[in-house]
């Protein structure tokens, strides 16, 4: 290969590496979707899934959602995923204000957190809005290398998907009248032979009129 056709090979290469995605050498962190099943509460969580020859020690986010619908639970609040107890790590986190929470995943060690949920965040339904979507999402990522370096993150929003209301149509109601109807038949016909049985039953010692 001649000079020119080298140097023109080497600009090329270079062109192609700098234009390639920087996302696909991200670490990625996501936000789990998830659907309300009627309890009180929802739990999140938080995955992390590391690029290639990336590791990550130490990870801080803040969580964002709709203050109207959720609030943060009491206990536990924010836990600690299983990969993040894998790598020996501690979950610290704090309200920033109604809708907002901060976590922090670090521990006092160089270990490297493999790919997987590293929270999980629970919250309280303040009101149910039934058939609708609300997104819980990530900001202010921050992520660490075991030497302290930064790794480019890569966030990804999450959802809670909350069911349609069920509603009795005219087949429904009639049927729950006509139940209604024959448990409350059933309940007068039992008082109304229990009555005539107390009734009819002989007088004993206790009650026999004194002749």
């Amino acid at each position: 290969m001649c000079r020119k056709h080298q140097l023109l090979y080497a600009v090329t290469l270079a062109a192609v590496i700098m234009a390639f995605p920087a996302a696909c050498f991200a670490a990625a962190i996501a936000a789990e979707n998830v659907t309300a099943s009627g309890g009180p509460s929802v739990t999140i969580g938080i995955n992390l899934s590391s690029g290639p020859a990336e590791e990550v020690a130490g990870v801080q986010f803040d969580v964002v959602f709709n203050g109207a619908v959720f609030k943060l639970a009491e206990n536990p609040g924010v836990a600690p995923g299983p990969a993040a107890l894998t790598a020996d790590k501690d979950v610290s986190f704090s309200v920033l204000e109604p809708g907002a929470v901060r976590v922090i995943v670090a521990g006092f060690n160089q270990n490297a957190i493999p790919d997987g949920s590293v929270a999980e965040v629970t919250l309280n339904f303040v009101s149910y809005p039934y058939d609708s979507v609300e997104v819980v999402s990530l900001r202010n990522v921050l992520l660490a290398d075991p030497n302290g370096g930064a790794v480019t993150a890569q966030p990804q929003d999450g959802a809670v998907v909350f069911p349609v209301q069920m509603q009795a149509g005219p087949h429904e109601e009639w049927c729950l009248t006509l139940w209604l109807a024959v448990f409350a038949g059933l309940g007068a016909l039992f008082f109304r032979r229990h009555r005539d049985v107390h009734e009819s039953a002989p007088a004993t010692s206790a009650n026999r009129p004194v002749t």
